[in-house]
């Protein structure tokens, strides 16, 4: 069996701290994030704690991560910026 992909609207990223995604999500099996190839700062991946020094993936322009378990929650992954307007695409599946 597979799990279709199912994409997250672009997120646009600033200095403070926001969740992947809001609402109700089902728990998925993995979570993709990519910043935007366009981005001139770098994006920070990880708890609601992430920030600048404490991150899980720092994602420079074009780069992507993936998370990947039993049942990975959208919205307990956070992003933040080194600048302001800097663009996050995610998916899950």
């Amino acid at each position: 069996m597979s799990n279709a992909i199912k994409t997250i609207p672009a997120l646009t990223v600033g200095t403070t701290a926001i969740p992947l995604t809001t609402g109700k999500f089902h728990k998925w099996a993995s979570v993709s994030l990519q910043a935007d190839s366009a981005n001139s700062g770098i994006v920070y991946v990880g708890d609601s704690l992430v920030s600048a020094t404490r991150y899980s993936r720092a994602l420079s322009a074009g780069d992507w991560y993936s998370l990947a378990g039993s049942s990975v929650d959208p919205t307990l992954v956070y992003v933040v910026a080194s600048a302001a307007a800097q663009i996050v695409h995610g998916s899950g599946s």
